[in-house]
């Protein structure tokens, strides 16, 4: 049985979180976060970001990456709201202490029957990163897990103390573009609703100016539907 792809809702961003010096990566989601809203956070820093641990909230690291020679990291992470509102989060625990960028959106279904679920995951197929200063900001290629996605791109960059901006990517919605100058860094997140779609190519937004060590990295979450039986009173999946 086949439905079309649900409709999301943006409920919004996350208040900005950063430290020049902190072992865990805080989480402050938008304050209309529901329960099973679907919680994004990109994060930049210069710890390794593929060990970062879930700190209690239920967090899955969807992609994350590390260049240890200009200690520049980035990962995307993911979890389902447990309550109502920005508070209560534990974060995640970085593998030491350093500097971090961190910012959460949050996107919530239409369609009741329909939920996030990140059983059904994808990640991308290396993340991208680039030490040079320029303007290409890339999400790296990705195989789509199940029928029907969020597809999900966390950029990130060292700003050198000035901020910018980037330009969306083709075919995508931007849901947040921001930064600071201390720590050094910016961080954007993009997303759309893909169907159909198996192999998806490395695509790319534009920074207003360069920067050096631009990161991409890339997931995808099943939007999977349920029907429960009167019988059994158990879920099943309907597409």
């Amino acid at each position: 049985m086949s439905a079309g792809i649900t409709t999301v809702t943006t409920v919004g961003a996350g208040t900005l979180q950063a430290s020049t010096s902190a072992a865990t990566v805080a989480a402050s989601p938008h304050a209309n976060t529901r329960p099973y809203d679907l919680v994004v956070m990109v994060c930049y820093t210069d710890q390794d970001a593929t060990i970062v641990n879930d700190a209690g909230d239920g967090w899955v690291i969807l992609d994350s990456g590390y260049n240890s020679g200009s200690t520049f990291g980035i990962f995307l992470a993911v979890c389902l709201a447990a309550s109502n509102g920005a508070s209560g989060y534990a974060g995640l625990t970085l593998p030491g202490t350093g500097a971090y960028t961190a910012q959460t959106y949050s996107y919530r279904l239409a369609n009741s029957m329909t939920q996030f679920d990140l059983a059904v995951r994808g990640q991308s197929a290396g993340w991208y990163n680039a030490t040079a200063s320029a303007t290409t900001g890339s999400g790296p290629a990705i195989l789509q897990p199940y029928a029907q996605c969020i597809d999900l791109i966390g950029r990130g960059y060292n700003n050198g103390g000035t901020t910018t901006t980037s330009g969306n990517i083709t075919g995508f919605t931007e849901s947040f573009d921001t930064g600071q100058t201390s720590p050094a860094h910016g961080v954007v997140l993009n997303y759309r609703l893909l169907t159909g779609a198996v192999q998806n190519p490395l695509v790319s937004g534009t920074l207003a100016v360069a920067k050096t060590n631009r990161a991409g990295v890339r997931g995808m979450v099943g939007l999977v539907g349920n029907t429960q039986s009167r019988r059994t009173m158990q879920n099943r999946r309907m597409f």
